[in-house]
């Protein structure tokens, strides 16, 4: 099963304003970091064949060019959870739809999703806290009805998502691959989090260079 990849990027002058700590032009560049980090790992994950960046703004865009993805600019205005239908409706077969703030996903640990998602119609990823949802996963475009925001778990769950860390089980290489999947990154001690799991070179080049 070869799966097309939604990843909507915010506009950076807006993003990751709750990272405490960190000034303004480097949170956006914080942001291009993980989404950079986040879509190569997409790249190199065997089972994508297509990856569509909906971005919010040219800097975004500027940001992801030439890496080998299909950028579309946002059209509604409307947030995330527009810009992931807005994607979700140029895809043709199963769909991954993704946060952008995931710097230590890696080919494997999304390998480990879509393997148990290609299972099931609706799948999901909580993230690290278990109430909001990092990736939404659906055989077919038409099924996905994304829901994230505050709380986002439950309603995903209510609409039919199954958990995919709970289908999976604990076996300890399975956990610390789907680790890697649900660690977002919102404020400083989500960041510290990441660099212990081990975050991609794109953050850590810029984390380097930040301290």
């Amino acid at each position: 099963m070869k799966w097309t990849a939604v990843v909507p990027v915010k506009a950076l002058h807006d993003a990751k304003s709750r990272l405490e700590g960190t000034d303004g032009p480097n949170r956006a560049e914080l942001a291009l970091a993980f989404a950079q980090d986040a879509i190569s790992a997409l790249l190199d994950c065997p089972q994508v064949w297509q990856i569509i960046a909906v971005v919010a703004d040219q800097e975004s865009a500027s940001g992801l060019h030439g890496i080998g993805v299909t950028i579309v600019r946002e059209s509604t205005g409307a947030g995330l959870n527009a810009a992931f239908r807005q994607g979700a409706n140029l895809a043709h077969g199963p769909v991954l739809a993704m946060t952008a703030d995931l710097p230590c996903v890696t080919a494997e640990s999304l390998t480990t999703v879509l393997t148990a998602a290609g299972d099931h119609e609706k799948s999901m990823v909580s993230d690290a806290q278990g109430t909001g949802t990092t990736m939404l996963v659906s055989t077919s475009p038409h099924a996905l009805n994304p829901q994230f925001g505050v709380r986002s778990c439950a309603r995903h769950a209510h609409d039919g998502y199954l958990e995919l860390a709970r289908l999976l089980g604990d076996e300890p290489r399975t956990v610390e691959l789907m680790a890697r999947n649900r660690r977002d990154v919102d404020t400083a001690v989500d960041l510290w989090e990441a660099q212990r799991i081990g975050v991609g070179p794109h953050t850590r080049l810029l984390l380097d260079r930040l301290t």
